[in-house]
């Protein structure tokens, strides 16, 4: 059985809907956080609350048929130093912005990033846990992984990894996957590399610095 919570959103304060457990609507038992979805067929009621419905109608454009196999892969993160509290685990409020991230010009008026925490609002050091870390100084960075000719975030295609007999293909721009019982959507990644290896399943390599 694959475990849908791997899915769901770590913390649901960033989102208007309270993504951090699988929920049902209409017949199906949905898994997102945003950036990768996962459903299976549901013979329970719906759950109580507000739930983003617009995940029906990206599924029901999908066509989970004529598939590929995903090539196999270990893909594992590897850990490095924290940007938020410079690896240090601790944060303070940023004095210089009084914790807004935000400073006013006293000439002009124009609101800019503020210099001293780079518009964090936060600052390396104090007493504060790291939110980002959990307080240990380092954060584990996947990989992008290459696949169909796409490029994704190797987190949520380790995740993919997990689910038995998984077949793919790109379908709307996006990642279309399943197997017999699980079906899924992943979308890729539009913005620029940051200090990541990269591994290309379509050629089938190894991690590359």
């Amino acid at each position: 059985m694959v475990d849908m919570k791997q899915f769901c959103l770590s913390c649901s304060c960033i989102s208007q809907y309270d993504l951090s457990l699988p929920f049902i609507l209409d017949g199906w038992l949905y898994a997102t956080d945003g950036h990768i979805a996962v459903r299976k067929r549901s013979d329970e009621p719906n759950t109580d609350g507000q739930f983003p419905r617009i995940i029906e109608d990206m599924f029901s454009h999908v066509d989970h048929t004529d598939m590929l196999a995903v090539p196999s892969c270990n893909i594992a993160p590897r850990a490095t130093r924290c940007g938020d509290c410079g690896g240090i685990g601790k944060l303070s409020k940023c004095e210089e912005c009084n914790g807004t991230g935000e400073v006013k010009c006293l000439e002009c008026g124009h609101i800019d990033d503020c210099d001293e925490c780079g518009g964090k609002g936060r600052i390396s050091g104090g007493s504060t846990p790291c939110e980002r870390c959990d307080n240990t100084g380092t954060i584990q960075i996947y990989p992008n992984v290459k696949l169909f000719g796409q490029w994704f975030d190797g987190q949520f295609i380790a995740k993919i990894l997990t689910i038995p007999g998984v077949t793919a293909k790109i379908e709307n721009g996006m990642l279309a996957f399943c197997n017999e019982e699980y079906f899924g959507l992943l979308m890729p990644i539009t913005g620029p590399f940051v200090d990541r290896c990269s591994i290309d399943l379509d050629a089938n390599q190894e991690p590359t610095p």
